[in-house]
């Protein structure tokens, strides 16, 4: 499908500008996930039993901002994690788009 220049500069103009809002409404974590595991080491019988955290996990090659590969996430702060990947992948998602238009359009 060809689409004219002037077509895709307005399409590259609105995913970075949908990306700067992205970057402006929260944390965003890109290349991570969200596990419930069962703490480990010294952590209470009554937590290893009921889940009391998930982990928060960076993909290959990359590190959280606190510059390990993993950190536990309590049960409350679930939810801002979730939405913080979510931002992360959108990210993602349009950058991918950007740099294909980029490649097509020079």
């Amino acid at each position: 499908m060809r689409t004219s220049k002037a077509s895709q500069a307005a399409e590259r103009e609105a995913i970075a500008s949908r990306i700067v809002e992205i970057r402006g409404s929260g944390d965003v974590l890109q290349g991570c996930r969200l596990d419930m595991k069962y703490p480990g080491g010294t952590a209470s019988r009554a937590a290893k039993v009921t889940r009391k955290y998930a982990q928060l996990s960076s993909g290959r090659g990359n590190l959280l901002p606190n510059g390990r590969k993993s950190q536990y996430v309590a049960l409350d702060d679930i939810p801002k994690m979730q939405m913080a990947i979510v931002r992360g992948n959108e990210i993602t998602r349009l950058s991918k788009r950007l740099r294909q238009l980029e490649a097509i359009g020079g």
